[in-house]
C-alpha cells in the first residue's frame, strides 16, 4: 500500500499548492492515514452473494414504474403537502410558506446544499481531504497531473492489490477504471480518464489513483444527520441455470427491466467486446446459480439495479455515512457512497465519494424493495431550518 504523509491542515492554500504539484507532474500523497484494504475473501464475493440472496426468483422481481417523477417534481409535491408554494424567479423556484421564504430549488437541488459543499463535492481530492478531517475511512490514494503517468505506474507497483483510477473532477461515473493490477492496464485506462475530466475555467484536470476496495456499492442518502434511505447499486449481471447461454440470460435480464421507466432505457447493449472484458462468450452456458458480472461499475447508466436496504443497514454504516455528509461544509443533505463487504458491519468499509447533488429518484423508486420518501425529509429539513 502506498505510504501516507502526516495529517495536513485542510486550507485553500494547501489545496492550491498540492494541485500545483500534481499539475507539474509530482504525485501528491494522501493527506492522512487511509483505510487499509479489507480481507478479500469475503469482499470479492460480496456482490455475487448479495445477488444470490436477494435477487433470485420472485424476490428479485423488478418493480413496475410507468413514469417516475423528476427530482424537482418530487420535492415540490412534498413541499406542497406541507403548505409550501413555489414561485419561479429567473429559473429558480423560491419556496414560500405564509409569505416567508423558506428556501430555494433548482435542478433538483435545494438550498440545503451550499456553494462550498458543491465546490468540494466536484473535486474528489478535496472530498477525500475533508473526509479525513472527520476521521472517515477512505481509500489510500494520490493525485497525479495529466502528464504524470510514470509516477502513477510507480505508485501502482507499490500497492498490495488492485487500484482504481478516476478523474479528480469528472462527469458522474465516467472515466473510472477499477481493478487495475498491471502497468499496461493503467496505461490503457489513463486516456479514458483524461477524456472524462470536466473542462472550463478553474477545472481540476488531475487524476486520482487509489486503492481499490471490493464490496457492496452503497449509496446512503442523509438529511441533516439522519439516514433516510440506503440502496445497494448492483452491477449488470446474469445468473446461470445450467442450460441457457449468456446471450439468452441477458435478454431475460433486459425483459425484466422493461416495466421500470428509469431502467429500461439504461439497459446497455451487450456486444462481444463487453462480454470479452467480463471474461465471457455469448454462447457460454453458466452453471446453475453461477453469478456473472457484466459491468465494472454499478451506476444506473451502466445497467445497475438500485435495491433498497435501508432497514438492513448497520448502525455503524449509517453513522459513517452521516459523518461523511457532515464533513462537507455547507452540506445539509446529500448522499455518501460507500463500499462495504457486508450490510451488517462497518468493518472494512470505506467512503469513496460524497454527492451533494445526488438524485432522489433511485431512492423513491428502486428496482427492488420499498421506496423511501427522501423528498419529504428534505422538505421537513427546509422548514426546520427556516424556523430557527
Amino acid at each position: 500500500m502506498a505510504s501516507s504523509t502526516p495529517p495536513a491542515r485542510d486550507t485553500s492554500a494547501a489545496d492550491a499548492a498540492e494541485e500545483a504539484d500534481a499539475e507539474s507532474g509530482a504525485s501528491a500523497d494522501s493527506p492522512d492515514e487511509a483505510a487499509a484494504a479489507p480481507s478479500r475473501d469475503e469482499s470479492e464475493h460480496a456482490v455475487e452473494q448479495f445477488i444470490a440472496d436477494r435477487l433470485a426468483g420472485d424476490a428479485g422481481a423488478v418493480a413496475s414504474v410507468p413514469r417516475p417523477a423528476t427530482d424537482d417534481e418530487l420535492i415540490r409535491a412534498a413541499l406542497s403537502r406541507r403548505g409550501v408554494r413555489t414561485e419561479e424567479v429567473d429559473g429558480q423556484q423560491v419556496l414560500l410558506l405564509g409569505g416567508i421564504v423558506v428556501g430555494g430549488l433548482r435542478d433538483g437541488v435545494t438550498t440545503l446544499v451550499g456553494a462550498h459543499a458543491r465546490r468540494v463535492g466536484d473535486n474528489a481530492w478535496l472530498t477525500k481531504r475533508h473526509l479525513r478531517v472527520r476521521d472517515v475511512p477512505v481509500p489510500a490514494g494520490r493525485m497525479h497531473g495529466p502528464d504524470a503517468l510514470d509516477a502513477a505506474c510507480e505508485q501502482l507497483a507499490e500497492l498490495d492489490g488492485p487500484a482504481t483510477l478516476k478523474p479528480v473532477a469528472g462527469h458522474p461515473g465516467a472515466g473510472i477504471t477499477t481493478g487495475l493490477r498491471t502497468e499496461d492496464q493503467l496505461r490503457a485506462a489513463w486516456r479514458p480518464a483524461l477524456q472524462a475530466r470536466r473542462r472550463g475555467p478553474g477545472a481540476n484536470l488531475n487524476l486520482l489513483l487509489e486503492t481499490h476496495h471490493d464490496g457492496l456499492d452503497l449509496r446512503v442518502f442523509v438529511v441533516g444527520d439522519r439516514v433516510v434511505s440506503a440502496i445497494v447499486r448492483v452491477p449488470l449481471h446474469v445468473v446461470g441455470d445450467g442450460s441457457t447461454t449468456v446471450r439468452e440470460l441477458f435478454e431475460r435480464e433486459a425483459d425484466r427491466r422493461r416495466g421500470h421507466a428509469i431502467l429500461a432505457p439504461r439497459t446497455p447493449h451487450l456486444d462481444d467486446e463487453a462480454l470479452e472484458a467480463a471474461g465471457l462468450r455469448a454462447d457460454a452456458v453458466p452453471e446453475a446459480g453461477e453469478v456473472r458480472i457484466l459491468a465494472a461499475t454499478a451506476g444506473l447508466d451502466a445497467g445497475g439495479l438500485p435495491v433498497d436496504v435501508t432497514d438492513e443497514l448497520a448502525d455503524e454504516l449509517a453513522e459513517m455515512a452521516a459523518d461523511a455528509v457532515g464533513a462537507m461544509p455547507g452540506l445539509g443533505a446529500g448522499a455518501a457512497d460507500l463500499v462495504a463487504p457486508r450490510l451488517s458491519s462497518a468493518d472494512g468499509a470505506v467512503v469513496v465519494d460524497v454527492e451533494p447533488t445526488a438524485s432522489l429518484i433511485p431512492h423513491h423508486v428502486p428496482a427492488v424493495g420499498a421506496g423511501r420518501d427522501v423528498a419529504g425529509a428534505l422538505a421537513d429539513m427546509l422548514l426546520i431550518r427556516a424556523s430557527r
